[in-house]
């Protein structure tokens, strides 16, 4: 399967190389006071507010503290900043501390996994660093070849797990201006790149506040169905106030993008983000509330975007873009909150993308909305969609309710 990903823009590099410059300085100057261990970085401003900048890798002749990102989250108090330098990093919590049968079950491992509160990790360049879900001492980072990728721990019944990549646990985290690749599903609830898990199909909201800027999720290896990476970024029962921007998702079998589970507290603006060659493009499952998704393109895929509500998945239904509290929208100037505006969705009728069972929705679709209500789709491109460009329809699943629904 070929590689599709989409470099980062030199503006974002930029600051990226201011930031961590001054993190070296500072982090160089405590690290001649240290012996024997990795060195406390020192506080500095990054961006919006203070905290410590740790330092992972090597970035223009400045060594950092830690070699792996893990070891950096580990380290961090809430306000840090992890900068990464360039590399292929291939992180293995998730190897090292095999979940629980609950914790896979709820997804709740990663090669990389945030539990501190308020922490931002954040590349130096979008396109090299990358947290790559392959073996480690390849030749070519995010490797197609069967042998290279890592399916993950055994699970309860010998299957391996599969694998997450960056999975975060805690509230008002960001994670930014990095790639992920090949991180494959498996018996587990895996298969995920980035993912702010507050708690998948519990529903309940377990956590609140987050941001995503700057992202390439991607995978380059198809195996078939078992295997397939599932999706590329996503936020599961998780509260806003919350940004997606500039964001690149290729090669799902479930979702590119998807938000579910997070009732009418969304929260979440989606703005500049591309997603292509998924089974979906955005998938928004019981997501309500404020939710904008504007400028965006989703193309190529076996559906563009979907909006659903589901009754036996990710409580809980329905889908409902009802403004939160009694104000109106300021920007339809009704109850109407969640808006679909301005994106281009084109020629989704891709029925060779990956897949991991049946798809939500008829492929040839740009946009479905089934079972949503207060939802707003204004100022959109639709072309080339092979069976519709919008389709509106009853609840997709038709299932029973989940329990206390």
């Amino acid at each position: 399967m070929e590689d599709r990903t989409r470099r980062e823009p030199a503006g974002a590099r930029h600051r990226a190389r201011r930031l961590w410059a001054a993190g070296a300085a500072l982090a160089l100057g405590a690290a001649t006071a240290a012996c024997g261990g990795p060195a406390p970085a020192a506080r500095a401003h990054a961006g919006s507010g203070a905290g410590r900048v740790l330092l992972v890798g090597t970035f223009e002749g400045h060594t950092g503290a830690y070699r792996t990102i893990q070891q950096a989250v580990d380290a961090a108090r809430p306000g840090d900043w992890v900068l990464v330098a360039p590399g292929d990093y291939h992180e293995d919590d998730d190897l090292a501390h095999p979940p629980s049968a609950a914790a896979a079950g709820a997804g709740e491992f990663g090669a990389v996994r945030i539990t501190t509160p308020h922490l931002h990790l954040r590349g130096m360049d979008r396109a090299s660093v990358i947290v790559d879900g392959t073996r480690p001492g390849g030749s070519t980072p995010c490797s197609a070849a069967p042998g290279a990728q890592e399916l993950g721990a055994p699970g309860a019944g010998g299957a391996p797990d599969g694998r997450n990549g960056i999975v975060v646990d805690a509230p008002g985290v960001s994670v930014e201006n990095l790639t992920v690749c090949n991180f494959l599903g498996g018996s587990a609830d895996a298969g995920t790149g980035v993912w702010w898990n507050g708690g998948d199909g519990s529903g309940r909201i377990g956590l609140a506040g987050y941001r995503g800027d700057y992202l390439t999720a991607t995978s380059t290896y198809d195996g078939g169905p078992a295997t397939a990476a599932r999706t590329g970024i996503a936020a599961d029962d998780a509260a806003g106030p919350a940004t997606w921007d500039e964001l690149y998702a290729a090669n799902f079998a479930r979702a590119g993008l998807a938000l579910a589970g997070c009732r009418q507290r969304c929260a979440v603006g989606v703005e500049d983000v591309w997603a292509q060659y998924d089974a979906v493009g955005l998938a928004a499952t019981n997501a309500g509330g404020a939710v904008t998704v504007e400028g965006s393109r989703f193309d190529d895929d076996r559906t563009g975007a979907a909006v659903t509500t589901s009754v036996s998945t990710d409580p809980p239904a329905p889908q409902d873009g009802d403004c939160p509290g009694p104000a109106t929208s300021p920007r339809t100037h009704t109850r109407s909150c969640w808006v679909f505006a301005h994106n281009v969705v084109d020629d989704d009728d891709d029925v060779d993308v990956p897949q991991a069972g049946a798809g939500p929705v008829p492929a040839g679709t740009g946009l479905s909305i089934a079972g949503g209500t207060h939802d707003t789709v204004t100022d959109n491109t639709f072309a080339g969609d092979g069976a519709w460009g919008v389709l509106l329809a009853p609840d997709a699943d038709g299932g029973a309710p989940a329990a206390g629904q």
